[in-house]
């Protein structure tokens, strides 16, 4: 699973859900991850429409598999200011934790969720989401995910 300081966004602007969604597509694509941001984006959209990725604390943990990604990554972003993402508790979403894997990665997207949704409930993970320099992300993220 990529991650590095290139998939870490600290400063997202975005009016709602779609356009963070579209945003880390693009991310993914600049940084070589997928040949495709619109399917990517549709993706990560067709997941919310089953159950909303928004797992409360103000993290959302949207998740694709597609044919049009090439490598497994992750990209954080932090949101500037919150937005409405349907999240379990009802409370806005500011931190991000994308994970894209192509279509027959199953078992490793199953994994890095697994590990991340564990995480997210602690206090200092969280703490560390909101505050963090990207360094600090970098290091949190890849120590559980790893």
């Amino acid at each position: 699973m990529k991650f590095n300081s290139d998939n870490v966004i600290l400063d997202m602007t975005a009016e709602n859900q779609e356009e963070v969604l579209k945003k880390i597509s693009f991310v993914a694509e600049d940084l070589g991850f997928t040949n495709n941001s619109t399917k990517l984006t549709q993706d990560f959209l067709e997941r919310e429409k089953e159950f909303s990725t928004g797992f409360g604390n103000g993290i959302a943990i949207p998740h694709a598999k597609s044919d049009d990604v090439k490598e497994a990554t992750v990209i954080f972003a932090r949101l500037i200011n919150p937005v409405d993402w349907n999240s379990m508790d009802g409370a806005p979403v500011k931190d991000i934790i994308s994970i894209m894997v192509p279509a027959h990665a199953s078992k490793e997207h199953l994994d890095t969720l697994a590990k991340l949704s564990r995480q997210i409930i602690h206090s200092e993970f969280i703490e560390k989401l909101n505050t963090g320099n990207k360094e600090e992300i970098v290091n949190l993220i890849k120590t559980t995910i790893s």
